[in-house]
């Protein structure tokens, strides 16, 4: 009995037919990996919010913020970094006064001069690398307005959400990360 194995490779049509087959699968799993990506982003730049709102208003008794410990809210981030320049250092007889820092770890520096920061003072970047802003809606009445929150740009790195609107809806935010200090993020 004569057996001979014949060494055949493959087709140029089998090879168009898995390469075709390994396109149509890439074309359906990356959009799905990129939507993770996008997703992780957004958790991420979410916690780092909640971590600046927690050194804005405080973790829990015992764990205060600039927020009780200066009887005011910051102006910009920076204000959790370095003492503003009217601050007192904290007295530990009336339990106010500047203490900081608040946050420990800057990831990023301003890069321009508006009214939310300076170019240069240290920042938190969101996981897009664009800095968190505090934004507030004014109030003739109220020096803390209940309206204040910190601001992401989001992946387009384009504050979309309106300062001067007290509760700005999700559609006028665009792609804007957003957490309310104050006040849960309902009308």
């Amino acid at each position: 009995m004569n057996c001979q194995w014949h060494n055949r490779g493959f087709s140029l049509i089998e090879m168009v037919l898995v390469v075709g087959i390994l396109v149509i699968l890439a074309g359906l799993v990356l959009p799905m990996l990129w939507g993770v990506q996008d997703n992780s982003a957004s958790v991420a730049t979410t916690s780092s919010l909640q971590a600046i709102r927690a050194a804005i208003v405080g973790s829990g008794p015992g764990q205060p913020g600039y927020l009780s410990d200066m009887g005011t809210l910051p102006v910009t981030i920076r204000d959790l970094f370095i003492m503003p320049i009217n601050a007192t250092p904290f007295d530990p007889l009336t339990n106010r006064g500047w203490r900081g820092p608040y946050l420990l770890v800057a990831t990023g520096t301003y890069q321009v001069n508006d009214s939310y920061g300076t170019k240069g003072d240290p920042a938190v970047l969101d996981s897009w690398g664009h800095p968190i802003i505090i934004q507030a809606a004014p109030t003739a009445s109220d020096s803390n307005p209940p309206h204040i929150r910190l601001v992401s740009a989001g992946q387009d790195g384009i504050i979309q959400t309106p300062d001067g609107d007290s509760y700005p809806s999700p559609a006028t935010r665009g792609d804007d990360v957003v957490l309310f200090l104050m006040r849960a993020d309902t009308p």
